[in-house]
């Protein structure tokens, strides 16, 4: 399918929405997001921003079929998909297929702007994160004809276990297995995952080789403010240990929070450092339903061995839900 006909699927399912009878169970909401970014050492202002349409929909009764399709309208005029997926089962069990992203394993509350200083760095990293990994290589939103699905169980209700299966079909194949478990009572959720990625041999990949990696978090609700405390640790295929901790706040306005990333090569005797600490604020835009602006601060700097440059970024963020 051309960008134009995504285009006028969307508007065509916009327009059904609208009149009602003809979807009776299909929710259509929109949303626009604008960002002006100004980042150091970009030396300037950049400028960016999409308009979000959203068409959901579900049947139900012991058992359920769902699905959900996010259409993308681009300042720089094109048009995308963000989330197209079909998810089926019941309560207890289901399956997930299509562009979607999965639990997260580091949690980053209002991430408005989180980039790292890596660009000096490469190859270091599970299957091209950089220097920085959080555990999310296999979450999701896969393009193209690469396979994603999930299997959800929920055995009872504190209880939560998910395993996402990702593979790719070409001359260097990767297959990815990512199960996790997530334990939720009261103020409390603590979560486990496991990402396991094999790269078959091929004329990119070389001999077949195997990545894996571990992810932590536990938050607690403190009244309308949220800590949450993230660990990931992984190793690639040249034998480089991956390690980040993050410490991340949010409340009904205020979130932020910091990263410290390492990665030891052995090979080398080096290591590469990236620390990143970030704050975002948002507020009612003129007390109108649906609107808001936020600004957020980030700063990341370059350690040990990692000859990137440090960056700065401001960013003020305009959204509407109409």
């Amino acid at each position: 399918m051309s960008k134009n006909h995504i285009a006028l699927a969307a508007l065509a399912l916009f327009t059904a929405g609208l009149s009602g009878n003809a979807f009776a169970d299909l929710n259509v909401n929109a949303n626009i997001e604008f960002d002006n970014t100004y980042r150091n050492n970009d030396r300037g202002l950049s400028q960016g921003g999409r308009v979000e349409l959203n068409a959901v929909g579900k049947v139900s009764s012991n058992y359920f079929v769902a699905g959900k399709a996010s259409f993308l309208a681009l300042k720089n005029g094109g048009v995308s998909t963000d989330d197209m997926w079909v998810q089926l089962g019941s309560n207890t069990v289901d399956v997930k297929l299509g562009r979607f992203e999965a639990t997260d394993l580091f949690p980053l509350g209002r991430d408005t702007i989180v980039e790292h200083s890596t660009r000096g760095v490469g190859g270091l990293g599970l299957a091209g994160t950089g220097n920085v990994y959080l555990a999310n290589t296999l979450r999701g939103r896969t393009g193209g004809d690469i396979f994603h699905g999930a299997v959800n169980f929920k055995p009872v209700s504190e209880l939560t276990a998910e395993l996402g299966v990702v593979e790719t079909r070409s001359a260097d194949a990767s297959k990815g297995l990512r199960p996790v478990v997530t334990y939720e009572t009261g103020p409390v959720r603590l979560r486990v995952g496991v990402e396991s990625i094999r790269y078959v041999a091929g004329p990119l990949n070389g001999a077949s080789t195997r990545e894996t990696g571990v992810g932590l978090t536990g938050k607690y609700n403190f009244g309308p403010t949220a800590i949450n405390l993230n660990y990931a640790q992984g190793k690639n295929s040249a034998g480089n240990d991956q390690k980040s901790f993050g410490v991340v706040f949010s409340d009904s306005a205020l979130g932020g929070g910091v990263i410290i990333s390492r990665t030891d090569d052995p090979a080398s005797t080096s290591n590469y450092e990236v620390k990143t600490g970030y704050v975002t604020y948002s507020l009612p835009l003129f007390d109108l339903k649906g609107a808001s602006i936020t600004t957020a601060l980030l700063a990341s700097q370059a350690g040990g061995s990692n000859p990137s440059p440090n960056d700065k970024a401001l960013r003020v963020r305009i959204n509407y839900a109409f």
